[in-house]
């Protein structure tokens, strides 16, 4: 399947997708993750692990090949944003973090890698 038909049917419409505008990494058997930059900091604006796989410890896999990722890069933080509601618990639970912004529904962090 596709990134943008797998959007798609998470409920993301394609017009709000930006996977053109990102640096999408595809984790073999696992899920995917896309970031962009934003204010000279690496985003990461999509993280999906397939529905049949996913399990705190596959979280952690793919949370540590991003980190990775993006420590190669020679970035120590990352910008993450994450709907309100039970995204936000995995974040917030993950990188014992608040949001530094709430805006339209979405909450901001920056976290170190």
């Amino acid at each position: 399947m596709e990134l943008k038909e797998i959007l798609l049917k998470e409920g993301i419409p394609e017009e709000d997708q930006g996977l053109d505008e990102c640096e999408n990494v595809v984790v073999d058997g696992l899920g995917f993750f896309s970031f962009r930059m934003l204010y000279g900091l690496p985003y990461l604006v999509h993280f999906w692990i397939d529905e049949k796989k996913r399990s705190p410890a596959n979280f952690y896999k793919m949370a540590k090949q991003y980190k990775d990722l993006i420590r190669s890069k020679g970035f120590k933080h990352t910008i993450i944003n994450a709907p309100e509601g039970k995204i936000t618990q995995i974040v917030e639970g993950y990188t014992k973090r608040k949001p530094y912004s709430r805006q339209r529904g979405q909450n901001y962090y920056l976290y170190g890698v």
